[in-house]
């Protein structure tokens, strides 16, 4: 079998960790969401899920849910499915690093096909994300990250625009940096504006929260519980 080319400590630093958040449009909550990345036989496995309360859903109805996979060190395999309202997708793909290729599939419109990437490192939006917060952000250095999105690819540029003091729900402080990811591709909600993000100023980098637009308006995510285990030793 060939070498990795990925490890899985450039994705997730801890054993497993779990996030949870409170959404909320104009300051009511209107849904939850859930990050979870974890090891698991020999693989980095990766979810992330978004679903609408009872407030929400009676009108603009989400359940959006995004599962990766980081395979050998070589593949990265990702499925999709969105409710967003009367929008409704489920695509997934495989990210084959070491033969810069992709092979995808949109389950609904029944299509398949395969492209080439121009490179080894491409990620999906989720995988993408937990790798930036494994780097090293400074103020007014902007980071390049290499995503596949969409069915196709977008090399995207994160801004880390300030340090910012932030209260959590919980009445905790932390210090922040807020980041802005120049995303050209809808991702998560169908967003009409820009994705803010704010990281705990330290190693672990937990966003405790988001903000974006979506039809209805400006939604924010919001940390309300953190769970981790410590690493064990990997490569």
């Amino acid at each position: 079998m060939a070498a990795p080319l990925r490890k899985s400590s450039e994705f997730i630093a801890t054993e497993r960790e779990k996030l949870t958040y409170r959404i909320s449009l104009y300051g009511v909550a209107v849904g939850n969401a859930e990050l979870e990345a974890r090891h698991e036989n020999g693989e980095v496995r990766i979810t992330t899920r978004v679903t609408s309360n009872p407030v929400l859903s009676g009108i603009y109805p989400v359940d959006d849910r995004i599962e990766t996979r980081l395979v050998a060190g070589n593949y990265l395999i990702t499925n999709v499915r969105q409710k967003e309202g009367r929008f409704a997708s489920d695509m997934g793909f495989t990210l084959k690093m070491r033969e810069k290729s992709v092979f995808w599939i949109d389950r609904l419109r029944q299509v398949y096909g395969s492209d080439s990437l121009p490179r080894e490192d491409v990620m999906d939006l989720i995988s993408g994300f937990y790798y930036l917060r494994n780097r090293p952000l400074e103020v007014n250095r902007p980071v390049e990250l290499h995503l596949y999105d969409s069915i196709k690819y977008v090399p995207t540029t994160v801004e880390v625009l300030r340090k910012e003091r932030v209260l959590l729900p919980n009445l905790k402080e932390v210090d922040t940096l807020v980041i802005h990811p120049l995303l050209k591709t809808d991702g998560f909600f169908r967003r009409t504006g820009d994705v803010l993000v704010w990281l705990t100023d330290d190693e672990r980098k937990v966003p405790v929260r988001v903000e974006t637009s979506i039809p209805l308006g400006t939604v924010t995510a919001e940390l309300v519980s953190a769970e981790a285990e410590p690493a064990t030793s990997r490569k």
